[in-house]
């Protein structure tokens, strides 16, 4: 995602620019510390022109479960995977993997909860099925389709220190209806394709829907800033269920 990345740089840039106001840093060729607050200014400028930019509304005309709960969506991420397993296998890995089986998970995680952690809210036992975990906290499913689709989806201001979690959205009815103007609505899908030979196919879409306005310039710079870590999720995630799949098999 160009626009992620060039937020990210933007940010390492005022970084490296706000060190050179108190050291120079030669080696970035930046001798005093005039060209620091430049290099600052610019970067600042830079990341805030990105972390605004506007997010069109996308619309799928697809045929899977997730597209009955979030056909329009204005940002989203897609990943994808070969595994030497039958789709049955795949969907119980899926099911059952857990979060210490999913690569950058528990770090990146812990920098989104380090504001909960200073509240002292306990943590959760990693080694439970990972969708089991998410579903009894802020997720829930949408729509389970065995051995084709598996989809859960969470409603809230995530771009605030404990999430904004919505109270009373806890199904694919409340989901659906839900119209709060201020609140953005997040679908995840895990879909499996026979692939044929003993192989399938499986990816894992994330598509998010925010209403036009404060919500959705909240929810870009959010989402922009943690899509890189969000993506790395994603696809440790696929990696966990890949190998547990395979073992099985």
């Amino acid at each position: 995602m160009l626009v992620s990345l060039l937020l990210d740089l933007s940010l390492a840039a005022a970084a490296v620019g706000a060190i050179c106001l108190i050291r120079p840093l030669a080696f970035f060729g930046l001798h005093s510390r005039r060209a620091g607050g430049t290099v600052l200014a610019t970067g600042l400028v830079a990341a805030l022109v990105a972390a605004l930019w506007p997010a069109p509304t996308v619309r799928s005309d697809g045929q899977q479960a997730i597209d009955r709960f979030l056909a329009s969506y204005n940002f989203h991420e897609r990943h994808r995977t070969r595994v030497h397993a039958s789709p049955e296998a795949v969907y119980r890995a899926a099911l059952d993997v857990s979060a210490d089986e999913i690569r950058w998970l528990r770090p990146l995680l812990a920098i989104r909860r380090f504001p909960a952690s200073l509240r002292r809210r306990p943590g959760r036992d990693t080694s439970k099925p990972i969708l089991e975990i998410a579903t009894k906290s802020s997720f829930f499913y949408l729509a389970c389709e065995p051995s084709k689709e598996i989809v859960i989806g969470t409603v809230g201001r995530f771009w605030t220190s404990d999430g904004g979690r919505v109270p009373g959205i806890r199904g694919p009815e409340e989901f659906l209806a839900l119209q709060d103007p201020g609140v953005a609505r997040v679908a995840m899908n895990f879909a499996i394709e026979d692939a044929g030979g003993g192989f399938s196919v499986l990816t894992t879409e994330t598509r998010i829907l925010a209403p036009e306005g404060p919500t959705r310039r909240r929810f870009g710079a959010y989402w922009r800033l943690i899509y890189p870590g969000s993506s790395l999720i994603r696809v440790g995630w696929l990696a966990g269920i890949k190998k547990r799949a395979e073992a099985g098999s």
